[in-house]
């Protein structure tokens, strides 16, 4: 639960939750010995997204040429310094095709999609038309990004949004809203209750 003043405050809350929640799935020990693969992968794609469109209009070398990142291609931000990984134009796409677009819609991956739990470099692997996510390698590259990503470009960004533009307001707390039932006023109090402890 997350009550903000501003969409900026709740995208940095967000990723960071995607983020913890991907590394719990990947801690986390099946029977068969692998992890939580899934939706591990899925959280870390959706996080890069969010990179892509923050970043839109910063430029970034494919295949030896100039490339904006932009609304429609933000995977693009895959070779953005923040994570250099030197990835052609058909790769960025693949990625974005095969795990991104096929697990957020229909719950897979393509045929040729790997996704392995292990740690080593690089975070993607391209042989003969079979692409492998190393997993672990792939959250520790999303995490150091997260830490040196711009912040203020989230801001930046919220400003550009007209539809956004109420977010600026500060948002009402729910106990001072009578209308409400008393179980979100209880359930926002417990939630504040969390959170300092959490600062602490």
């Amino acid at each position: 639960m997350a009550l903000h003043g501003n969409m900026a405050s709740m995208a940095r809350e967000a990723i960071e939750e995607y983020l913890q929640t991907s590394q719990i799935c990947l801690d986390f020990r099946k029977s068969d010995g692998g992890c939580l693969g899934y939706p591990s992968t899925l959280l870390l794609l959706c996080i890069i997204n969010a990179f892509g469109t923050y970043l839109a209009g910063e430029t970034v070398e494919i295949e030896g040429k100039s490339q904006n990142i932009t609304k429609h291609e933000p995977f693009r931000v895959l070779n953005h310094r923040l994570f250099n990984l030197g990835l052609t134009h058909r790769q960025i796409k693949l990625i974005e095709k095969s795990y991104r677009n096929r697990l957020t819609h229909n719950a897979i991956i393509e045929r040729g999609s790997v996704i392995v739990p292990a740690g080593g470099e690089p975070p993607f692997i391209f042989y003969k038309g079979l692409i492998v996510i190393q997993l672990g390698s792939l959250h520790r590259n999303v995490s150091q990004a997260w830490a040196r990503f711009p912040k203020g470009r989230i801001a930046s960004w919220e400003k550009r949004q007209p539809e956004y533009s109420k977010s600026s307001a500060q948002l009402p707390r729910l106990s001072e809203r009578p209308e409400l039932p008393q179980e979100f006023q209880q359930l926002e109090q417990a939630y504040m209750r969390a959170k300092k402890k959490r600062a602490r």
